[in-house]
């Protein structure tokens, strides 16, 4: 069972500070029982621990708040009621008054602290790429945190790389989707980069990369909290050494390449 103090001890131990922008993921149930047991509690002593060791004045909390079930449904999107998908410390992120939510209906980031407007706020109508959050995270020197999940199973900024390098077997995709703002729906448009169907593709959870970019020189810090593990790396570093993986290997994110290629069609 861990406490309030083994999160903010745990947080110091893998490099973030006073001022740090981290980009969260987590898997709570992963570190096994916590001190105190009731929901609320639990995620608000999680948030309370990060604003300890960062500062919320100074730094900022970013999670991914996505609503990916409501790809190709005819159900609105609304950009305050549209609960976060990812998990219940992201979704009270999410719902807290002052966080900021990225305008996308499907692959949406909510953030909290000092730069929130900064990452979330006019950004573009695509999921990966140049002005997402993830893009704007990567150009702030911001970090990734991994409670509970390994890296190599929580890593969305592969995705902006492989947006970025432009992989064969990834294209954009629009949507005109129903929005509903005070009331009124409309269909507005927002991009996703989708992978070609019917071609085989299996993808690896990011075992290949991972393990070529630590075998290059990439560092993740880990430490031990309750039954589990916090991870963090830096996103820009990720971003560099995934690249380069990528430039050797574009297939690098699959299992093998694929026997059908319709992207040569």
């Amino acid at each position: 069972m861990y406490k309030f103090k083994d999160l903010v001890n745990s947080y110091r131990d893998i490099g973030i500070t006073k001022g740090s922008i981290i980009s969260l993921k987590t898997d709570l149930l992963l570190l096994g029982g916590y001190e105190k047991n009731k929901k609320r509690e639990i995620l608000t002593d999680h948030l309370n621990a990060i604003d300890k060791v960062i500062n919320l004045d100074k730094g900022t909390v970013v999670v991914q708040s996505a609503s990916t079930s409501l790809c190709n449904t005819e159900t609105p999107y609304n950009y305050i009621d549209t609960p976060s998908e990812t998990g219940v410390l992201t979704e009270f992120i999410r719902g807290k008054t002052e966080s900021i939510r990225s305008y996308h209906a499907f692959e949406s980031y909510a953030a909290l602290g000092r730069h929130s407007d900064e990452i979330c706020n006019n950004v573009t109508r695509h999921s990966y790429g140049v002005d997402t959050p993830e893009y704007r995270m990567i150009e702030m020197g911001a970090k990734c945190v991994s409670l509970g999940i390994k890296p190599r199973k929580s890593c969305s900024t592969v995705h902006h790389v492989e947006a970025m390098v432009g992989v064969p077997y990834r294209y954009v995709k629009e949507y005109n989707h129903p929005v509903e703002h005070n009331g009124i729906v409309k269909k507005e448009r927002f991009y996703r980069y989708v992978w070609y169907q019917n071609c085989g593709i299996k993808r690896n959870y990011n075992k290949k990369l991972f393990r070529q970019m630590l075998q290059n020189g990439f560092y993740t810090s880990k430490v031990k909290i309750g039954s589990g593990y916090i991870y963090a790396y830096n996103m820009k570093e990720f971003y560099k050494y995934a690249s380069d993986c990528f430039k050797e290997d574009m297939y690098i994110w699959l299992d093998k390449i694929p026997d059908k290629k319709p992207w040569l069609e």
